[in-house]
C-alpha cells in the first residue's frame, strides 16, 4: 500500500521526472527500494540518476 501511494503522488507531482528534478529522488529510490514499484517508477529513477550524475543501480 505504501508504494503504491508513493507512486501515486510521484505521478501527480509531476508529469515526468524530467521537470521534478532530483527533489524526486528519493521518492523513486524508497518505491525502488520496497520493490512493488513499476516500470515507469523505474524510467523516472533512471532518469534522475542519469541526469544529475548519480549512480544507476
Amino acid at each position: 500500500m505504501l508504494a503504491a501511494a508513493i507512486e501515486e503522488l510521484e505521478r501527480l507531482c509531476a508529469f515526468s521526472s524530467f521537470y521534478t528534478g532530483p527533489s524526486a529522488r528519493q521518492r523513486l529510490e524508497l518505491i525502488q527500494n520496497l520493490g512493488f514499484g513499476s516500470d515507469e517508477m523505474k524510467r523516472r529513477l533512471h532518469l534522475v540518476q542519469t541526469r544529475f550524475g548519480a549512480p544507476s543501480s
